[in-house]
């Protein structure tokens, strides 16, 4: 019986009796709630400025039903142009009337658009569009989402391959799963986007850069603490050791395990602590002290060397923190730590992998709006590794944070008074190196960022046009000013660019 059957069968095993458990254990939606981004903006402002109170907000997405229980039901909120749709979009998710004995909710949906882009004098069209449906009954949840998207035929690295039918593959599943839920209990199986940080900032350790890809996940949460833990089958990977006296590549299997605490100390203090391991090899299987969900990965690969094949294991933990010293005010930090040296002899001749954010935002400046200043600055090599089917990627794009030898700042303004439109402003000052996420590690201290560096600033505006849920359109203006663009050395460029998209969607709940 092979490693595969044995874990279905004991699902089967675990599921069935959990499944066909006599008592409701809760009457709501608990899965993962995607904004389809039009809300994400205002839903950040309502976190900021205290109109939401979320448990653990460090962690997303969110499920429907922590944030259609958590939403103001004051007058004035429930009258609020963002907040009807926002609850509009959640209803059609969620069983609304508590006392029915009818628990079962039916979803289906179609979106279809456009993105329109001239960017460095460039012109692109193209279309987009999604089929998804769901059903929740109880305590059990089934969701699938079919998306096409004409910019994957481009993506060389994942869609842009030719598929079944000859042609160039515009189109994916991009969320599909069950879930089961009991009290402060979840269970996950399947296709998923996560992120580990701020919200509407790509976290360090996991993020949603990368394609969604399957997962197996555990979740308790109560009011003062979530821990998740999650288990899922990367892509194979062409790959070699740098360190091998005669490199040979060769196809490898690879793994990603990764678990999670959250504290709600206060509604004011809020604390998290993640750690993943990603290992790999030609005939690697999954290895069990890394599904353990309460093994601590760094310990183990420290102390499981001589027991088994552990050279090839990359273990990487962040620290963040939220806190509010004042209504109006809300920090964020978060700390990746991909590799650092103790010893100071090695300090010396190892360079650090090393991540920083930092975000702070001041609400209501003047009512309905939101001021956010972001710094973020990741090492040269953070996510790269000695062995290169190591290295931190799914289909080469970062699991983390997208970029590594990068730094910037950057200022958004948003401001919702002007229902159904909804303007924001940014400045953002970027330097960065060339980005090599495919190479190993290469142990040698350098100049940050690496190489010649490219350097962005960039000003912009945008206008989105939001008056009701069935549609969407966003415009944005950017001058963006590069001094050595695409990494050659005194190519200077200006370039101003202009993106609309365009989206209209129907949701419906029965």
């Amino acid at each position: 019986m092979n490693f595969t059957l044995r874990i279905n069968l004991l699902l089967v095993f675990f599921l069935l009796p959990l499944l066909l458990y006599p008592k409701i254990a809760s009457s709501q939606n608990v899965s993962p709630y995607f904004t389809f981004s039009e809300h994400d903006r205002y839903l950040e402002y309502l976190i900021h400025s205290g109109r939401v109170d979320l448990h653990h907000v460090l962690n997303q997405p969110f499920t429907v039903n922590e944030l259609y229980t958590s939403l103001p039901v004051g007058k004035n909120q429930s009258n609020n142009h963002w907040m009807r749709l926002l609850k509009n979009d959640l209803s059609h998710l969620i069983n609304i009337d508590t006392e029915s004995d009818s628990l079962n909710k039916f979803v289906v949906g179609i979106e279809g658009g456009t993105n329109v882009s001239y960017q460095e004098k460039e012109f692109d069209n193209y279309f987009l569009g999604s089929l998804f449906t769901g059903f929740f009954y109880k305590n059990f949840g089934l969701f699938h989402r079919f998306k096409a998207d004409e910019s994957f035929k481009f993506d060389s690295l994942f869609s842009g391959t030719t598929g079944k039918l000859q042609n160039a593959n515009f189109a994916r599943s991009t969320e599909s799963y069950l879930q089961w839920n009991h009290k402060s209990l979840s269970l996950f199986i399947g296709r998923v986007k996560r992120n580990f940080g701020i919200m509407n900032e790509p976290g360090l350790l996991l993020s949603p850069n990368p394609h969604s890809y399957d997962q197996i996940g555990l979740t308790f949460s109560n009011r003062q603490l979530e821990f998740i833990s999650l288990f899922a089958r990367l892509e194979d990977k062409i790959g070699f050791d740098i360190r091998d006296s005669d490199p040979n590549p060769v196809l490898n299997k690879r793994f990603i395990s990764l678990h999670r605490i959250d504290l709600s100390i206060t509604d004011k203090v809020k604390l998290a602590i993640s750690e993943s391991i990603l290992f790999g090899g030609e005939d690697q299987v999954p290895m069990f002290q890394y599904l353990n969900p309460v093994n601590i990965f760094f310990l183990s690969k420290m102390s499981d060397r001589k027991n088994f094949e552990e050279r090839r294991a990359s273990a990487k933990i962040s620290f963040e923190a939220y806190y509010k010293p004042l209504q109006r005010i809300t920090v964020y930090s978060q700390v990746l730590i991909d590799d650092i040296d103790l010893k100071k002899s090695l300090r010396k001749v190892y360079p650090d992998r090393l991540g920083f954010m930092f975000k702070s935002i001041y609400s209501d400046p003047f009512p309905e709006s939101q001021i956010a200043l972001t710094y973020n600055r990741i090492s040269n090599w953070t996510y790269n590794s000695f062995y290169t089917f190591g290295n931190y990627t799914f289909y080469s794009q970062s699991l983390g944070f997208p970029k590594h030898g990068y730094e910037s700042l950057r200022l958004d303004i948003d401001f919702f008074g002007f229902s159904p439109f909804l303007v924001g402003a940014k400045l953002q000052a970027i330097r960065e190196r060339k980005q090599d996420l495919n190479s190993p590690f290469i142990a040698e201290k350098t100049a940050f960022p690496t190489g010649v560096v490219q350097s962005i600033y960039t000003s912009s505006l945008n206008f989105t046009y939001y008056p009701d849920n069935w549609l969407y359109i966003d415009l944005s203006l950017e001058l963006k000013n590069f001094t050595n663009h695409m990494h050659i050395q005194g190519n200077n460029k200006l370039f101003i660019n202009v993106l609309l998209t365009l989206k209209t969607r129907n949701l419906f709940g029965f």
